[in-house]
């Protein structure tokens, strides 16, 4: 199924630019997308900047859908800035995975990330913790951009930052991390993503 669905993704990558129409997937102002599949469905998960935005305004995250790559379904905002208590600004780039059912949305806001859970991968998705799972300038680098890498043996770890990354182990609830971060020795001028 993994391989169906890589498959599929990768077809759709470069199948892109002769598509008849060439219509962005994402309408408005979302960038830094992630896609993941869960059920045979891809989901692309975006930031989002605010119409007439001047800096980085971004308030909330959105979800979009497909199972095939001409029509995607526009799920809304599936969580925002008002949703948690301890942060006010710069939602950026988010990442989810599934775990025993459930979906875990690790997200950056205000220079830390936090953790959301909900039941499916659009919604209602809930901050977990009530607090920044990593908070700001905790790790020593600007926490931001998560991503997760799952082992083989289904050990989840999460990597954060920009031209300097740090990563930890996710702790079997997928709400915590194992200390102490580790520097993923990846460097480079752009984003990194794990």
């Amino acid at each position: 199924m993994k391989t169906e669905s890589c498959a599929w993704l990768l077809a759709l990558c470069l199948s892109a630019p002769y598509l008849p129409t060439q219509r962005q997937i994402l309408p408005d102002f979302h960038a830094d997308p992630t896609a993941r599949v869960f059920a045979g469905r891809v989901y692309v998960y975006p930031s989002h900047d605010l119409a007439g935005s001047k800096y980085w305004d971004m308030v909330d995250w959105h979800a979009f859908s497909s199972d095939e790559p001409v029509t995607w379904r526009d799920h809304g905002v599936i969580f925002s800035l008002h949703d948690i208590t301890w942060a006010k600004r710069d939602a950026r780039a988010p990442y989810c995975v599934e775990r025993n059912g459930r979906f875990f949305r690790y997200f950056p806001a205000d220079e830390q990330i936090g953790v959301a859970v909900a039941d499916t991968p659009t919604r209602p998705f809930k901050d977990a913790l009530g607090h920044p799972l990593i908070n700001r300038r905790e790790a020593g680098i600007f926490a931001f951009d998560p991503g997760v890498f799952i082992d083989d043996d289904g050990q989840a770890h999460l990597f954060f930052g920009g031209s300097s990354q740090l990563g930890g182990r996710i702790a079997t609830c997928y709400i915590g991390l194992a200390l102490p971060y580790r520097n993923s020795s990846c460097r480079s001028s752009r984003h990194a993503r794990a």
